[in-house]
């Protein structure tokens, strides 16, 4: 637990482990912001069903094309 930021998680990063929240961040091919959201969750893997959640639910629709990297997939990245 973080005695300075008692609601943050710890999360990964580089060979350690630090109090950090995860942002997210939508936006359209304009860089219009149609989704913000700052989570505690360690990953990525949940954070695009909530944001087109939130999209469709503002918009009323989904959006035609996501494009996000692996760390939304679930799955490690393949080794280079």
């Amino acid at each position: 637990m973080s005695l300075t930021e008692p609601e943050a998680s710890f999360l990964h990063q580089k060979a350690t482990y630090l109090p950090a929240y995860n942002a997210q961040l939508a936006v359209t091919e304009d860089q219009i912001i149609v989704h913000a959201d700052v989570t505690t969750e360690p990953t990525d893997v949940h954070q695009a069903k909530a944001a087109t959640d939130s999209i469709q639910e503002r918009f009323g629709k989904l959006p035609k094309k996501l494009v996000a990297d692996v760390g939304y997939s679930g799955r490690e990245p393949e080794e280079a």
